[in-house]
């Protein structure tokens, strides 16, 4: 085994810090444009940070598992995570009228940020 699971747990530690600083300041930025492209930026890249999170939770959780269990587990983080962001992208743009766009930007900062991490921790 190349990777413990208090590794894995590390490494998303990591992973959600760097996101949720890159969505702050990406929201930071945006709110230059307007107070509710800020909004819109924070909550698209909050949905990927509190989707990753809940990922990470199902997958690394519950300690050391069969590798059919632990895959499972893995899948259904992942199925979550995406419908998560779904969910919240669409009612932040039909359901609270937030600019798809900026939404959308939040989303693609922390899914940047998430590979940037990955990148630089190896």
């Amino acid at each position: 085994m190349l990777n413990s699971v208090a590794a894995g747990r590390q490494l998303a530690r990591s992973v959600i810090v760097w996101q949720g600083v890159a969505v702050i300041l990406a929201s930071l930025v945006a709110r230059s444009k307007g107070t509710m492209w800020g909004e819109a930026v924070l909550t698209g890249g909050s949905s990927v940070v509190i989707g990753y999170w809940v990922s990470a939770l199902l997958a690394l959780g519950g300690g050391v598992r069969s590798a059919g269990v632990a895959l499972g587990w893995l899948l259904a983080g992942m199925l979550l995570k995406w419908l998560l962001i779904i969910l919240v992208v669409v009612v932040a743009v039909a359901g609270f009228r937030m600019p798809a766009l900026a939404v959308l930007l939040g989303v693609f900062i922390a899914i940047s940020a998430y590979a940037l991490a990955n990148s630089i921790r190896r």
